[in-house]
């Protein structure tokens, strides 16, 4: 059986065209899950339901592969748009739910720089240091 999501530097990707590659081979498109779908994907791996279940609930049906797909554009039932600058969505995940390469990600941008040292720590010690940076910062 093929994949239907792809776990990878810390990002889930949802594979658009996993049931099309049983018929014919070809190249993976891969749509990486936005924060909402990201942490109900996390929420329904926990309750050990399978990945077919989850694409089920994700999406609500398993959609059709779009003619062309974006391997950065998130997945939602908006329909895509530019985003401009002050024209950006948040969505407030809680730390504990973040893997150790999103956290050091957020703690690099949150410092303006990158610091490869910082991947020794453990995924507790770069939660502590990313929340008293956030503190310092008064963000």
């Amino acid at each position: 059986m093929s994949a239907i999501f792809v776990e990878r530097d810390g990002w889930v990707y949802y594979i658009a065209n996993w049931q099309k590659r049983f018929a014919e081979p070809g190249r993976v498109k891969l749509v990486r899950l936005s924060p909402r779908h990201f942490v109900r994907y996390n929420e329904l791996k926990a309750k050990g339901r399978s990945a077919k279940t989850i694409a089920l609930l994700l999406f609500k049906r398993v959609p059709r592969v779009a003619a062309k797909v974006d391997a950065a554009a998130a997945t939602s039932s908006v329909p895509q748009r530019e985003v401009r600058s002050g024209d950006q969505r948040t969505v407030s995940v809680d730390i504990a739910m973040l893997t150790h390469e999103q956290v050091l990600a957020l703690l690099q941008r949150a410092l303006g720089e990158r610091f490869p040292g910082l991947r020794a720590l453990s995924l507790a010690e770069i939660r502590r240091l990313y929340l008293a940076v956030q503190g310092l910062l008064g963000r």
